[in-house]
């Protein structure tokens, strides 16, 4: 048996992802009719994820074609192409096909956070920037905001290149496609199907530009909003109001108890707080007469 060419797998693929969508949209309809629309959106990832599951589950892992498989003529082996793959190997291929995309969305996600947090303490410790780090999370950022771009980019590359995997979990777990019947497809379309796919490189590559530079000018934006954050003058405790706890503005003194506040900030607090004409400091709990607060003027922190 020989290797099964770009256009087979790529047929196959196809048929098997439209099995694939019909069989979420089900599982879907079920589950908001029974649970309701808000369970359904709010799990809607996860159900995804269980029905890939299970038909594959249903198919490669008890050792059977998937539809798309059968339907051009295909067979998984492993890649010295004389041993079908083992039931370990096929159920790691499986996870990874299904769950590996998440699974590499989130940890890029926790791993740029780390790395924001790092940047952060070296601003308030007014340390330099470290450019190869700045640069690695660029990339991060990269990755994982365009994650199934880039899937699809990698794809079209390897059906370009000839590679008889499909997808690149079975690249991973050295898993390859044979034919079981002659091709029926002739030269001519071959040639069309290559054009196809050298257009469609063109363009996701073309797309994969205009996101790094689009990626390239937002991690700037963030990086001079941090270094303007870390810049700010903290706000001393003589400076603050203890209502708000940030800078006073139309500074307020209460006559019995000399304490300052925003004038908004003691105002609302007499509104909600005032009893038999009397209010207690927020600060102290001394009783004094809202009458008898004092807007100061030129008195606010510059």
């Amino acid at each position: 048996m020989k290797s099964a060419k770009d256009l087979e797998i790529h047929r196959s693929n196809i048929k098997d992802e439209s099995v694939r969508n019909e069989l979420f949209k089900r599982i879907s309809n079920l589950i908001r009719g029974t649970a309701g629309n808000q369970f359904s959106h709010k799990w809607n990832r996860i159900i995804q994820i269980a029905s890939d599951c299970t038909y594959f589950l249903m198919t490669t892992f008890s050792m059977k074609q998937t539809i798309g498989e059968e339907y051009i003529g295909l067979i998984l082996v492993q890649a010295n192409r004389r041993t079908l793959p083992s039931r370990m190997r096929i159920l790691l291929l499986i996870l990874t096909q299904v769950c590996g995309s998440h699974l590499l969305e989130y940890a890029l996600k926790r791993w740029l956070e780390n790395m924001r947090r790092i940047d952060d303490l070296d601003l308030a410790l007014k340390h330099e920037r470290n450019e190869f780090r700045s640069r690695i999370a660029t990339l991060i950022s990269f990755v994982g905001r365009n994650l199934v771009l880039l899937q699809k980019l990698f794809y079209v590359l390897m059906l370009l290149t000839g590679a008889p995997y499909g997808t690149i979990s079975k690249w991973i777990w050295g898993s390859e496609y044979v034919l079981t019947r002659p091709s029926t497809i002739g030269n001519r379309f071959n040639v069309m199907m290559k054009l196809c796919l050298i257009l469609k490189a063109v363009q996701l590559s073309f797309r994969a530009f205009i996101a790094w530079e689009r990626n390239c000018e937002m991690m700037k934006q963030e990086r001079e909003v941090q270094r303007e954050t870390s810049s700010e003058v903290p706000v001393s405790s003589a400076d603050c109001c203890s209502l708000c706890m940030d800078k006073r503005r139309n500074s307020t003194l209460i006559w019995e108890c000399r304490h300052l506040f925003c004038w908004n900030c003691i105002w609302q607090w007499t509104v909600s707080n005032e009893s038999s004409n009397s209010v207690a400091c927020p600060l102290c709990k001394a009783k004094f007469n809202p009458s008898r607060m004092i807007p100061l003027q030129n008195y606010d922190p510059e």
